[in-house]
């Protein structure tokens, strides 16, 4: 079953390359921009968020990111790769578990067998 994920299209600290500019009609055409690159069928489950970290109007302590994301379906590509990424880690999982069994079973054997 296709999931819904989030694309992020923008995710910028100030001072960094992809961060708003602060002129009123340069952000609106910063966002026009960007909200053209959505697709029609999901452009209402944009958002644009700032968060500030640090502590605010201190000197060099505080920063703000801005992320500009929206929400869809993912594709058959998206949803294979997935899947298998899944399975990989699953298999991993069960390898390190059967790994981890028999070491533990012949740590017994020898610990109750006498041959340790």
């Amino acid at each position: 079953m296709n999931k819904q994920i989030n694309k992020t299209l923008v995710w910028a600290t100030e001072h960094e390359e992809g961060y708003p500019p602060t002129s009123a009609m340069e952000f609106k055409r910063w966002l026009d921009s960007h909200l053209t690159s959505i697709p029609l069928s999901e452009r209402d489950t944009t958002i644009l968020a700032f968060t500030a970290t640090g502590v605010p109007y201190s000197c060099g302590d505080s920063k703000v990111q801005v992320e500009l994301s929206y929400r869809r379906m993912e594709t058959e590509c998206e949803k294979n790769t997935r899947e298998t990424q899944e399975q990989t880690r699953l298999s991993d999982k069960e390898k390190r578990r059967e790994d981890y069994d028999r070491a533990e079973y012949l740590r017994l054997r020898a610990k109750y067998n006498g041959d340790g």
